[in-house]
């Protein structure tokens, strides 16, 4: 996906600025994002401030594995 988002966002000047959110520090941003986008902006958030600030709640094994899960991946 963040690959797909790189490739989009660089081929289009009109799409979004892309901002990755994540729950871990800076170190485990690092180490997922710089492999694929080292320039991407991104917050580490372990608190959740910014999930909190936009109603985000934590998923469980039902978002990651269900129906609507699959449907995505295809």
């Amino acid at each position: 996906v963040v690959k797909d988002l790189r490739r989009v966002a660089g081929s289009d000047p009109g799409f979004p600025r892309v901002v990755f959110v994540t729950m871990g520090d800076t170190d485990e941003m690092a180490a997922f994002l710089d492999p694929m986008w080292p320039e991407a902006a991104a917050i580490a958030d372990p608190g959740m401030a910014v999930y909190d600030a936009f109603g985000v709640e934590r998923g469980g094994i039902r978002e990651m594995f269900g129906l609507r899960a699959a449907a995505c991946g295809r």
